[in-house]
């Protein structure tokens, strides 16, 4: 790599961090399509996730009064059984009508909150924790997209911004671990992977610091119409990718 796509990288990484940081999901959104015009598809899936998985562990140990733990249990449950489930899907179901049925609801959902702002408040019980969670984790072991069930899941809840943030990292550390666990096994962690993670972890860590001051001083309806745009934007990539 030139100098100049080393600099590409890392402010593509910077930028990915902070909006995670802030808002709780978002990195491979935004990293991974930005990341494909100069590192190999092999290599920025591994990056990304390592250096996810090492965000959400500093946010959830600094965090870690703020995490709804109930949820973490409930769907974290759902989500280890839903990665099984997920590999089937992969393997034998169409992949386009499943993602653009995904693709219609999320945007549709997104929409509906942007414009109707009543509070929706969510009733949750064991049973629907355990069916969204296995939705999540079936859509990531299948597409590498489990984001946004659990998203419009912590949006019903309406949580604060901090407790939102801390659970969901929470959760993206249950999934995360077998995640980098498989890439590790799939011999994926080359040492240009391991070069460009030791280069990434200064940025992710100031792009970390940097989103957690916003996530500090967002207003909580500011926060909700960031969460709901960018929630809008996967919605629209999904259906046109």
């Amino acid at each position: 790599m030139t100098p100049m796509e080393w600099a590409y990288v890392l402010c593509v990484l910077f930028f990915a961090s902070a909006v995670r940081s802030a808002i709780g999901f978002g990195m491979g959104l935004i990293a991974m399509p930005l990341l494909g015009f100069v590192i190999e598809l092999q290599t920025a899936s591994p990056l990304i996730n390592l250096l996810a998985v090492c965000m959400s562990l500093i946010i959830v140990w600094r965090e870690v009064r703020t995490v709804d733990w109930h949820s973490v249990r409930s769907l974290g449950a759902g989500l280890l059984l839903g990665i099984p489930a997920g590999v089937l899907l992969l393997a034998r179901a169409p992949k386009e009508p499943i993602l653009n049925t995904l693709a219609c609801l999320v945007i549709l959902f997104a929409l509906f909150r942007l414009v109707w702002r009543r509070p929706l408040p969510l009733r949750t019980n064991a049973a629907g924790d355990l069916v969204l969670g296995f939705l999540s984790g079936s859509f990531s072991a299948a597409f590498g997209i489990g984001g946004p069930p659990l998203i419009v899941y912590a949006m019903l809840r309406d949580w604060e911004p901090r407790t939102f943030r801390a659970t969901l990292h929470a959760l993206a550390l249950v999934s995360g671990f077998f995640v980098v666990t498989g890439h590790a096994v799939a011999g994926l962690w080359t040492s240009d992977l391991l070069r460009l993670f030791g280069m990434g972890v200064p940025v992710m860590l100031l792009g970390l610091f940097l989103g957690r001051k916003l996530n500090r001083v967002l207003d909580r309806e500011v926060f909700r119409t960031a969460v709901y745009g960018v929630l809008l934007v996967l919605g629209i990539l999904l259906f046109i990718t």
